[in-house]
């Protein structure tokens, strides 16, 4: 079951049958749900930015504890042009890509659309990581995966990414590329920093989820390998979004935590519902998603709890399901 399929069994499951709305764990739209807590600049005097403000304010706040000599800083649009660039990128150089299955179908859809010639294999992230078949790869390739994990909301521990690491030292031209997005601290975690500089590691930021702002502004964050393949992406942001960057690090600078704080009191109050299904729920994960070891329907039919099935992710493991904690959040703080 695909995303719109789903909609349309969510759809006639409203129709049919009375769901609490404390029993929905199914938005997945934190545009909607969370617009609620953006706080806004002033239209009668508005910042004017350029892209060296923009990153410079950016890089202050939530970069600040990088080591910057090592690392090349790369502004883009977002984690969603950059992929399309670094595809397209890969596939110039015949390298070979590796997606995980299950955590966004728009990484194949991108990938095939505009790269229909790159060799792309797969490997799973639900229930766990599963990274046995890598050793396989070419020595020419890169490997798309989030951290946080998504929609697990659980971080990389230190032995996934130390064999990420290992994995891409071992060949010729071997990277890991990771997707940010989901990171809701407004400075990086302690394990992005101990090992962004050690292995062919390039982390891609966004303002989509932090700060609500889809393809505005983001960073290409990696080992500063002087011919490296990914860099020099030409994707920089316009005026008009490099103010609206501004305008919400200088606003709103804190943003990321306060909606992580939101969602970790939305969990708090309503996790126990979920507890008997086990997976990740009650863990110190990340943001607003967590894994559930439960089939959607048969959560559904059994306690009345509306969940995602982990196939709208493209999971082909039906015995997994995700929970949001969005649907109530607006209200819960309105």
């Amino acid at each position: 079951m695909n995303f719109e399929e789903y909609k349309d069994w969510r759809e006639n499951i409203l129709a049919t049958h009375e769901v609490p709305s404390e029993n929905r764990f199914d938005c997945l739209n934190p545009f909607k749900a969370m617009d609620f807590s953006r706080r806004w600049g002033n239209d009668e005097h508005p910042l004017q930015g350029n892209i060296e403000r923009a990153a410079h304010a950016w890089t202050e706040l939530h970069f600040g504890n990088l080591p910057r000599s090592a690392l090349h800083f790369e502004p883009t649009r977002g984690v969603r042009s950059a992929l399309g660039a670094l595809f397209e990128r890969m596939q110039e150089r015949g390298m070979e890509l590796w997606l995980p299955e299950d955590v966004y179908p728009f990484y194949k859809q991108e990938a095939t659309t505009r790269t229909p010639n790159l060799a792309i294999r797969y490997f799973k992230t639900i229930p766990e990581v599963d990274l046995t078949e890598i050793a396989t790869a070419s020595d020419n390739a890169a490997l798309l995966i989030t951290d946080p994990l998504s929609p697990s909301g659980l971080f990389l521990g230190k032995q996934e990414r130390a064999k990420l690491a290992a994995w891409t030292k071992a060949g010729r031209n071997r990277w890991t590329l990771f997707d940010s997005v989901y990171l809701y601290s407004w400075r990086l975690p302690e394990h992005f920093v101990d090992d962004m500089e050690e292995a062919r590691f390039v982390h891609l930021f966004s303002m989509s989820k932090s700060w609500l702002l889809r393809g505005v502004f983001g960073f290409a964050i990696g080992n500063d390998e002087p011919e490296a393949w990914w860099k020099g992406l030409d994707l920089e942001p316009t005026v008009e979004t490099c103010t609206s960057a501004i305008d919400a690090l200088c606003i709103d600078p804190f943003m990321p935590e306060a909606q992580r704080k939101i969602f970790n009191s939305e969990w708090a109050r309503r996790e126990h519902k979920l507890v008997k299904y086990g997976g990740n729920v009650g863990d110190a994960g990340s943001g607003y998603f967590r894994r559930v070891h439960v089939n959607f329907e048969k959560a559904l039919k059994e306690d009345g709890i509306l969940v995602v099935p982990a196939s709208v992710f493209g999971s082909s493991n039906m015995d997994w399901s995700i929970a949001t904690c969005l649907y109530e959040a607006a209200k819960s703080k309105g």
